[in-house]
């Protein structure tokens, strides 16, 4: 609908959480996107554990794969 669109600031102390280990597709993904790359980023170790801690309110975000040969 013309008129009514949804903005998200995203700025420094926007918490975003990710699949980890560092150094992850996921994490270069993350930062190659410039309004997610200034959040600060906290790393977790399985795609529920992002999810839960977005449910959670522990991160404003999660950052997960929507394919993972892995999991």
């Amino acid at each position: 609908m013309p008129g009514n669109s949804l903005w998200v600031v995203i700025g420094p102390s926007t918490r975003v959480g990710f699949l980890g280990p560092l150094g992850t597709f996921t994490e270069q993904a993350l930062k190659s996107q410039p309004d997610l790359a200034i959040a600060e980023h906290v790393l977790f170790r399985t795609m529920p554990d992002v999810l839960d801690a977005v449910e959670a309110g522990e991160v404003d975000y999660g950052f997960v794969a929507i394919e993972n040969a892995i999991e």
